[in-house]
């Protein structure tokens, strides 16, 4: 890597050098889920070594052999951002020079471009795929727990994170071309722009995870419904205020409904056939049909996974009409 005079510390003036000659730069990719806890194998396994909460037992869906192009691509560009920065705090994170940011960058784009192609190629080959992870898994393969291939090759996705050293202004890289600044600009709005969704998105899958719970005992007439139940409910719609920076209104409104339709004395909602449990489950599942799920695939699937993988889809769908806010 070549020394350039923005990563070059002085007594004088090290932080303004810095603020003006680098920014802050992340790169993560984004897959589908490539592993899936077996409950069954595992209960097997403990029982069989006299075990209790030791193990868990997860299950490759997909042959490493298929996935092999797409991981070296990324290991690739991991390391294209690796050799032209220096780690900044966190790691992943990397203070690029601005001068040789565009570079960086159109490479990164093209190493996008070559893991896009890659996972075209994995999708062509789907049917392979399926039958090398029937032969990997045995007795043990499933094939309701692989989504549509669309669905699969949706989840490869990169994101890019750039972010000045410190508050962004007008004036900062003034010393650059205007090319540069403008696709600096660029790229630092959208990072904003990004994270600000996924800060609405936190507290979104508190308040649905707990809706899921609710439902998911209440509807249920066997299923025993612990203190902490409602607990969860209380708890995620109590921090709403707090962690809806971007005080929208209809995210505040969403918890006082769920608080209101569902929060319930526990004594009042035991027994089969209870009336008011049911009502709760009633309620409960207009607002996640509201929200654009189905509560009923919980019941698919028996694993807390499902009801993280409703959450957050509820919470997609609802950023997603939400995006004008920002």
């Amino acid at each position: 890597m070549t020394t350039t005079n923005a990563l070059v510390a002085t007594k004088t003036n090290e932080l303004p050098s810095i603020r003006n000659r680098a920014i802050l730069v992340n790169l993560t990719f984004h897959k589908p889920q490539l592993t899936k806890l077996d409950t069954k194998v595992t209960r097997e396994a403990e029982a069989k070594h006299s075990a209790s909460g030791a193990l868990k037992t997860q299950r490759q869906l997909y042959p490493k052999a298929m996935l092999a192009p797409i991981l070296a691509i990324e290991s690739e560009a991991r390391a294209h951002l690796r050799n032209n920065g220096v780690e900044w705090g966190t790691p992943g994170m990397y203070l690029i020079d601005t001068e040789v940011y565009l570079e960086v960058r159109m490479k990164l784009t093209d190493y996008e471009k070559e893991r896009q192609q890659a996972v075209v190629k994995f999708a062509q080959d789907w049917t392979n795929v399926l039958v090398k992870a029937q032969q990997q898994q045995g007795d043990l393969y499933d094939p309701s727990v692989y989504p549509d291939v669309a669905d699969v090759t949706s989840q490869f996705t990169m994101k890019l994170y750039v972010a000045p050293l410190g508050t962004y202004t007008p004036t900062m890289f003034t010393n650059i071309e205007e090319e540069l600044r403008e696709q600096i600009t660029e790229d630092v709005e959208a990072a904003t722009q990004s994270a600000l969704l996924s800060a609405v998105g936190q507290p979104l899958k508190r308040l649905f995870g707990a809706v899921l719970n609710i439902y998911d005992k209440t509807s249920r007439d066997k299923s025993r419904l612990h203190e902490s139940l409602m607990d969860d409910l209380a708890a995620a719609v109590t921090l709403m205020p707090a962690l809806n920076i971007m005080d929208i209104p209809e995210l505040d409104d969403l918890a006082a409904r769920c608080s209101a339709t569902l929060q319930r004395d526990l004594s009042t909602l035991k027994g089969k056939d209870n009336p008011a449990r049911a009502g709760v489950a009633d309620g409960a599942k207009g607002i996640l049909l509201s929200a654009g799920i189905d509560p009923t695939d919980l019941f698919k699937v028996d694993t807390d996974g499902a009801r993280k993988e409703l959450a957050e889809k509820a919470t997609d769908n609802i950023v997603s009409k939400m995006e004008g806010f920002f």
